[in-house]
């Protein structure tokens, strides 16, 4: 709930400002990117296709996306607004936004590499 009030605020402080409208827009696109990727992974599971190549697909892809979205361009981006003569709000925001996507980058790898164990795990046992 703080994550999207301090999203708002930011918002809101860059058209009163009149700042920052490309950076606002750049980490919006890479916020968002993975979205449909992650409601990709549970139209699978909603279908009964639980625990299958398909579902171990779709969990793929929307890592891989939020990897690349949020641990490779965010970083870049986040540099951007650090360097450039932004407002400290920006700045602060910049920076807890990409602390944020570490924390679910890591919280995801650790799914995914379960996911691929137990994948393992049950074509050698199966």
């Amino acid at each position: 709930m703080c994550y999207h009030i301090a999203n708002m605020c930011v918002c809101h402080s860059g058209v009163m400002m009149c700042q920052c409208g490309s950076e606002q827009v750049a980490a919006l696109w890479i916020g968002e990117l993975s979205s449909p990727f992650l409601h990709m992974r549970e139209l699978p599971k909603e279908l009964g296709y639980r625990d299958t190549s398909l579902n171990l697909a779709a969990d793929i892809a929307f890592a891989v996306i939020f990897s690349i979205a949020r641990m490779l361009v965010g970083p870049y981006l986040m540099f951007k607004i650090l360097s450039a003569d932004n407002p400290l709000i920006m700045k602060v925001v910049a920076l807890g936004l990409q602390l944020v996507s570490a924390f679910w980058f890591y919280k995801i790898a650790r799914v995914v590499k379960y996911r691929l164990t137990k994948r393992t795990a049950s074509k050698k046992t199966g």
